[in-house]
């Protein structure tokens, strides 16, 4: 896509304009090539729609058998 190339190019020359001074040839290379294969996965992120209001997909179960945490442990110990 023609948007991707630009975009692509705009990302390279910011980083040119920022760090070119101190980037041998080969590392140009390396940050034109790294810029180029990041543009497919994000268009492919840019693709899935989501609204502000959209739950994630999974949730964080730090206790995936138990309902409660207190459950695996079992009984607290008594306090004297």
């Amino acid at each position: 896509m023609p948007s991707d190339e630009s975009e692509i190019e705009t990302k390279i020359q910011a980083i040119f304009q920022r760090h070119g001074s101190r980037l041998s040839p080969t590392q140009k290379a390396d940050i034109r090539r790294l810029v180029h294969e990041g543009q497919k996965p994000l268009n492919a992120m840019r693709e899935f729609l989501l609204a502000n209001a959209d739950q994630p997909g999974n949730a964080l179960k730090l206790y995936p058998e138990a309902e409660t945490p207190d459950e695996d442990r079992g009984p607290a110990p008594e306090r004297d």
